[in-house]
């Protein structure tokens, strides 16, 4: 079957940095959605909105808006706790099941629900819960919404999803 790349290449990716969320929401026309609920300790981080340069002229910029989110006791990780919203969705007749993953270095897929919408939630790498890297990918109206952690549990991903508002 055809492949669906769920994300564009990293090359010309540029990242602005945001002051706040008001300010990230001021650069989309879709509603930001914010966690109503965090694992103990964590706190926003940084907002920043990326952007792709060389893509086709009916992918918005940006492309998504990237919101971090740490706790003050967890050492440093890539992705403790990383929320992106992106203005491209698979539309009416897409479902999150169709896409296709092209990465080798994804473990396990499994199929969940975030507040009755299909989601995809993907394990990357092996071995410690920290070398591990955690996705959750679907879709809520027109916008496409993903999760990303290396320290949090499914359950708790699941639940920040289920709180977004």
């Amino acid at each position: 079957p055809d492949r669906q790349p769920t994300g564009p290449p990293s090359a010309g990716a540029s990242a602005e940095n945001l002051a706040s969320l008001d300010a990230a929401s001021a650069r989309v026309p879709y509603r930001l959605l914010e966690p109503g609920w965090l694992p103990s300790g964590y706190t926003l981080q940084s907002v920043a909105a990326i952007s792709y340069d060389g893509m086709p002229d009916w992918f918005p910029q940006p492309l998504y808006i990237e919101t971090t989110y740490r706790a003050a006791a967890m050492p440093s990780l890539t992705f403790d706790l990383t929320l992106r919203q992106f203005g491209v969705a698979l539309g009416e007749a897409g479902h999150i099941r169709t896409l296709r993953f092209d990465s080798v270095d994804v473990t396990s897929t499994q199929e969940v629900q975030v507040n009755g919408r299909a989601a995809l939630l993907l394990t990357l790498g092996q071995g410690s819960n920290h070398s591990m890297l955690r996705e959750l990918v679907w879709q809520q109206g027109d916008v496409m919404i993903e999760i990303l952690s290396q320290s949090l549990s499914p359950q708790e991903m699941l639940t920040v999803a289920a709180a977004l508002r």
